[in-house]
């Protein structure tokens, strides 16, 4: 049981580092399948290697303080990711179930990012909190870049599903 400021600190960067493995398994599931959506998959290729970089930022938040990551939670949480990735590729309207489940993941991992920060401060780890601030620019960015997404999204899938095409991905 986590007793001071760092000792919680460092469950929130092993928290970090499992939820960046589960936006890459996400993430790439989704891109992998886009066929329709070209802008879409770009922005998904450009953030799937900023969070390559992220959760090698966040090991190396864990190793500077002498930690490793959780393999059993960057297990988990892949497998949630997963689960969830087949959940969606049943529905007609996958494309959008997807866009919208990234566009509320950026944001989760934001606020996860915004209290690591505060632990990182409170634990007097300037270092981490500094790597956990430029993640969290990040984050921000790639919510917005999705968010401006949504309704040309939106058009292309009507555009496609009333021609009678594959509009789902």
């Amino acid at each position: 049981m986590a007793n001071n400021a760092r000792d919680i600190m460092i469950v929130g960067l092993r928290n970090a580092y499992a939820l960046e493995g589960q936006a890459l398994s996400t993430m790439r599931t989704v891109h992998d399948r886009l066929e329709n959506y070209p802008q879409l998959k770009q922005a998904l290729a450009q953030h799937i290697s900023e969070t390559e970089r992220q959760q090698t930022l966040v090991e190396d938040c864990l190793h500077r303080c002498g930690e490793e990551p959780s393999t059993l939670k960057a297990m988990a949480t892949k497998l949630a990711a997963n689960l969830q990735g087949m959940a969606h590729m049943v529905a007609g309207d996958e494309v959008l179930k997807n866009l919208f489940s990234l566009f509320a993941f950026e944001h989760f991992e934001q606020a996860s990012y915004r209290s690591l920060v505060t632990m990182a401060e409170a634990a007097g780890e300037s270092s981490v909190a500094q790597s956990c601030r430029e993640i969290l620019r990040q984050e921000e960015e790639a919510g917005r870049k999705l968010g401006s997404m949504i309704e040309d999204v939106t058009r292309k899938y009507l555009q496609l599903e009333t021609a009678g095409a594959t509009a789902k991905v």
